[in-house]
């Protein structure tokens, strides 16, 4: 269960893998997933908004539509991070250049846009960081 507006927005999701292995992310290709944690940089400006959007992937989708969609069958959802306003390529640049961070797989979730990815690799619990002025933790219980 999420406490998220029904507006739209950019999210990221703070997701844990607790172990190695390779998965294979659609035809994006196989995705080597290492013990520790991703951000996962979405956005949520169709119907239901952020709300919907993120509750879908609290659940692992039977028929995956997005990467992120095979990803969650491997990782625990720990914490969403949103703001109310259109600025998914600014997160993921931020999120890239913070020390300590990884790009996890070239392409993830950027296929419709010019960044490299839209998921990152923590090797510690991420903190929502100052980069990403605006954006508030939302209650994941």
């Amino acid at each position: 269960m999420l406490t998220l507006p029904a507006g739209t927005g950019t999210y990221v999701l703070v997701l844990r893998s607790a172990g190695s292995r390779v998965i294979r992310i659609g035809c994006l290709g196989r995705l080597h997933l290492h013990p520790g944690y991703y951000g996962y940089v979405g956005s949520a400006f169709g119907p239901g908004g952020l709300r919907a959007r993120v509750e879908h992937h609290t659940h692992h989708a039977v028929q995956p539509r997005w990467h992120i969609d095979y990803l969650r069958r491997h990782t625990r959802l720990e914490e969403v991070w949103y703001c109310r306003l259109r600025c998914e390529h600014e997160c993921a640049s931020a999120l890239a250049a913070q020390p300590g961070v990884a790009v996890a797989m070239p392409g993830f979730g950027s296929s419709d846009c010019r960044c490299r990815a839209h998921l990152f690799w923590f090797g510690e619990r991420p903190l929502l960081p100052e980069c990403l002025r605006g954006f508030r933790p939302a209650v994941v219980h």
